[in-house]
């Protein structure tokens, strides 16, 4: 049977070959703030003018197990669902992966992780190797110059994160996962000033 409400999308378009992909996975944001507002103000305007401009898929469920943010990195980059009652981090972290890094390796692609915390956390550090990265920047191999309780602030991983894009051949994976909306919830009040972005 032939979904008539589905639509085509120009990105799968062969020109969009050779194109840069950036994924931005951020820590505990989920769909219900999208498109929304709060006292009259858009809760996250940054995101919806992306989205006006990008390939936004809103049909994706709550998928983590005992993983946590590991298990939404392992959704994204494998398509593989997590373990009931483990991580697959933690436990299979010698796998063999067939992963999203992997195949935009063998495509001539420079592939890199971009994360402001500690390489050993979630044993990102032998699982991004598994996956094929070319590179991870981690808290230690970046300027740790605006500090939160997990790690770097996303204000200084963005910022940094762009030095990095510059300095990679094109053209590139960049997966990059944010912290600072993680708990505590601790913010700078300039970083939510969306017209600090423009």
């Amino acid at each position: 049977m032939i979904d008539n409400n589905f639509k085509t999308s120009n990105y799968s378009n062969s020109q969009y070959k050779g194109k840069n992909l950036i994924i931005i996975q951020v820590e505990s944001l989920q769909q219900f703030v999208i498109n929304r507002k709060y006292n009259g103000k858009e809760i996250t305007p940054n995101l919806n003018k992306l989205i006006s401009q990008s390939l936004y898929f809103d049909n994706c469920y709550y998928q983590i197990s005992l993983g946590h943010t590991s298990d939404a990195e392992l959704l994204t980059n494998t398509s593989l669902y997590p373990l009931e009652n483990s991580s697959v981090y933690m436990t299979k972290y010698n796998n063999e992966f067939e992963a999203l890094p992997k195949v935009m390796d063998s495509m001539e692609y420079n592939t890199f992780a971009v994360h402001g915390n500690k390489a050993s956390f979630w044993n990102r550090n032998s699982v991004y190797n598994k996956y094929g990265f070319n590179k991870f920047y981690s808290v230690e191999k970046l300027k740790n110059d605006d500090m939160i309780d997990m790690g770097l602030s996303d204000k200084s991983l963005f910022n940094q994160n762009v030095d990095i894009i510059k300095k990679n051949k094109k053209p590139f994976y960049d997966f990059t996962i944010t912290l600072t909306s993680h708990s505590p919830f601790k913010v700078n009040n300039d970083f939510c000033n969306p017209d600090i972005l423009h």
